[in-house]
């Protein structure tokens, strides 16, 4: 009757697992992360372009790395280390990094003004936010929506337009990082 237990136990566990691993989320700390890069790096454009170039070129790498780690910490809590899953995310992210750092040359040649840059930055990463949300993560496809917004809100609001789009993703993010604080909190 005990080895009846414990195979009992165990397929528990792993119908848990399962069930976790379809839902494919974020941990919350990397929307806590983003969160706060997001509202302080986007706000510097407003004040100093200069400053807020120089840190999102520490800032998102480094970002990166953390969001990263604090994924895999996430998934090994949850039982769920998969290194697809990983892999799929490290790709799609760095392919996300390499699109922004090939806008670089538009800006050097003259090819597009220095203004514009970092519309054409935010396209990048709403398309990013969108298509992580078909196939990494369903939340972020609202927050694809989100940013998309707030690029084309940038036609209509001249003053403060990066703090105002910092905000709106900054909230957002806080928002998820709440949904999925809540949501693990009642999965434990």
């Amino acid at each position: 009757m005990n080895d009846l237990n414990r195979v009992s136990e165990d397929l528990s566990h792993v119908r848990e697992a399962l069930r976790r691993s379809e839902d494919r989320v974020s941990p919350p700390s990397v929307y806590l992360l983003w969160a706060v890069l997001s509202f302080v790096g986007l706000s510097l454009f407003d004040h100093d372009p200069h400053v807020a170039g120089m840190f999102w070129a520490v800032a998102g790498p480094l970002g990166g790395i953390l969001s990263g780690w604090l994924g895999w910490r996430w998934s090994r809590r949850l039982g769920q280390e998969s290194s697809e899953e990983g892999r799929r995310h490290t790709l799609h992210w760095t392919a996300m990094m390499v699109a922004i750092l090939a806008t670089v040359p538009l800006v050097t040649t003259g090819a597009i003004p220095h203004p514009v840059l970092g519309r054409v930055i935010l396209l990048i990463i709403a398309l990013s936010y969108f298509m992580a949300g078909i196939y990494l993560d369903r939340n972020q496809i609202w927050l694809g929506l989100i940013v998309l917004g707030c690029y084309f809100g940038m036609f209509f609001v001249r003053q403060y337009a990066w703090t105002i789009t910092g905000t709106v993703l900054g909230l957002s993010l806080l928002f998820l990082a709440w949904q999925e604080g809540r949501r693990g909190a009642r999965a434990a």
